[in-house]
C-alpha cells in the first residue's frame, strides 16, 4: 500500500491527500517559526536543542499530527473514497477518533522504528518520554490529550514508509546529532524535560492553529496527484 492512497480533507466533489494535507499543516508551523524568532529562541532553549535542531524535530511531528487518519476506520468515513483509493469494502468503526489512534501508532509502533532506525545507541526510556512531549502536543491537537492506556496492537506497513519519507524532508543529520547529545547529558536531558513540559503548553496551542490554518484557508487547495514529498 502507498501512502498516496489515503484521504485526509474531503468535500462532496474533491479530495486531498493525506499526506499533502500533513504537509500543510508543517508548512505553516515552519513559516511561523521564521517570521517569530522570538518564540522560536524560547522553545529552543525549553527544549535544550539549537533552533534548528528544535524547529525540524517540531515540525517533523506537526506532519505526524493526524497520523490516526491512516487508520481505515477513519478512511470509511468516506466509503467512496476508500473504495476508489484502496478498493476495500466493509464495516469498519471510526473508534477511536484519529487523534487518539494516531497515538496508538505512536506507542506501539513508531516510536520503536523511530529509535531502531536513527537512535540506537540512545535509551530508549529518556528518548520516548523526551519525544513523548512532542507526540502529544501534536496528536492531541483536538484540544484532549489522548489516553495512554488503550493501545491499537495493528498498524500497516505505509506509517513507516510516511516516517521515513518525513525524515528525509524535515530533519538533518545535524538535529539528530543534537537529540543524541542531549539524551547522552543525564543533567541537561532532565533540565531540558522540565522546561519543555512546562512549554508544551503553547506548543499545543500553535499545533492547533497550525491545522485550524491549514484546514480552512483557501490557499492550500486540494490536491490528488502524486508527486515526491520533497517537490
Amino acid at each position: 500500500m502507498s501512502i498516496y492512497k489515503y484521504w485526509g480533507k474531503a468535500s462532496e466533489d474533491a479530495y486531498h491527500l493525506l499526506v499533502y494535507h500533513c504537509l500543510d499543516v508543517a508548512a505553516v508551523g515552519k513559516v511561523w517559526l521564521e517570521q517569530s524568532p522570538a518564540f522560536l529562541k524560547r522553545a529552543a532553549k525549553a527544549s535544550g536543542l539549537t533552533e534548528q535542531a528544535f524547529a525540524e524535530l517540531f515540525i517533523f511531528f506537526l506532519a505526524l499530527h493526524d497520523l490516526g487518519k491512516f487508520d481505515v476506520g477513519f478512511q470509511n468515513l468516506r466509503k467512496d473514497l476508500l473504495w476508489d483509493l484502496q478498493e476495500k469494502k466493509g464495516e469498519y468503526p471510526y473508534s477511536p477518533r484519529h487523534d487518539q489512534r494516531g497515538f496508538e501508532f505512536w506507542e506501539e509502533h513508531f516510536f520503536q522504528y523511530l529509535h531502531n532506525k536513527l537512535f540506537a545507541g540512545v535509551s530508549e526510556i529518556p528518548l520516548k518520554e523526551y519525544f513523548d512531549v512532542f507526540a502529544l502536543v501534536a496528536l492531541g491537537h483536538h484540544g484532549t490529550p489522548p489516553d495512554k492506556k488503550s493501545y491499537h496492537d495493528k498498524v500497516s506497513p505505509v506509517l513507516y514508509e510516511y516516517c521515513d519519507e518525513l525524515l528525509k524532508v524535515f530533519v538533518s543529520e545535524e538535529s539528530i546529532i543534537q537529540i543524541h547529545t542531549l539524551m547522552m547529558s543525564k543533567v541537561e536531558r532532565r533540565s531540558a524535560m522540565s522546561t519543555l513540559k512546562y512549554f508544551s503548553w503553547e506548543l499545543a496551542g500553535l499545533t492547533t492553529l497550525c491545522d485550524w490554518i491549514a484546514s480552512g484557508d483557501d490557499s492550500f487547495t486540494y490536491c490528488q496527484n502524486e508527486m515526491p514529498l520533497p517537490a
